[in-house]
């Protein structure tokens, strides 16, 4: 939590105002500090008030959740819980794999997603750490940018986190079974071939 609040400040965004209203009355104001946003584009221009946690719904037009999320992991570790009616199991092992922190299907409890919130606020957060160099390859880990030969490349998560694990052991040889405890780590019932 940013150290000069006196409350977690949650960010909670939603295209319909009904449950903005819900989240803005159930969410103790003793508890938490709240501010709202109406779309996935308002969401992220707001990133730069450092929310301690999001809670975010994946259907809104233009910018969706999922896609709000994609850009969320580029820059932060922020927690981020999704808030959907989107219930299928696909949709659910797509947020997490995508770096969603947890998954609440509508209509939900209130009580359950402020224990949520308290849960996600609780795991620590990634410390910066330097950048890793091997040869002309450079992978930043607090950004998640690669670079060789001064040009950036584009991975998507996985690849990154597969190239962050090699580049942190450069001399151990991993086992297929190893590389899916550190990369897959709690996923274990996903599909390792994705």
């Amino acid at each position: 939590m940013n150290r000069e609040r006196e409350r977690p400040l949650i960010l909670a965004v939603d295209d319909h105002p009904e449950i903005l209203a819900v989240l803005t009355t159930g969410l103790s104001p003793a508890e938490f500090e709240l501010v709202t946003a109406r779309s996935g584009g308002a969401a992220l221009r707001m990133l730069d008030r450092e929310p301690d946690c999001i809670v975010l719904d994946i259907m809104m037009p233009a910018i969706d959740g999922m896609e709000v999320l994609r850009r969320i992991r580029e820059k932060s570790d922020v927690p981020v819980l999704f808030l959907t009616a989107r219930n299928g199991l696909d949709e659910r092992i797509s947020g997490l794999r995508l770096g969603a922190d947890d998954y609440i299907v509508k209509p939900f409890s209130i009580e359950e997603l402020t224990a949520r919130i308290r849960a996600a606020l609780r795991r620590p957060r990634v410390i910066a750490q330097s950048p890793l160099v091997y040869e002309d390859l450079w992978l930043n880990p607090d950004d998640r940018t690669v670079r060789r030969a001064q040009r950036q490349i584009d991975l998507t998560p996985r690849e990154f986190d597969l190239l962050h694990v090699l580049l942190r052991s450069p001399n151990c040889i991993f086992s297929r079974s190893q590389l899916l405890s550190l990369i897959w780590r709690d996923e274990t019932a996903l599909n390792p071939n994705n």
